[in-house]
């Protein structure tokens, strides 16, 4: 879902859900995105 040259965090793969966030997409949020499909499960911002 995410690649290209976006900056992103470091991420962090816990239950099979990715949480990153992406400075030039989502300043200011956090995404959970579903490790095996590539889905967004959600956001928060920051």
């Amino acid at each position: 879902m995410f690649h290209g040259t976006f900056k992103s965090s470091s991420p962090a793969v816990v239950d099979g859900v990715v949480y990153f966030s992406v400075s030039e997409l989502s300043a200011g949020w956090l995404l959970a995105v579903d490790a095996r499909t590539g889905s967004l499960n959600w956001t928060f911002e920051l």
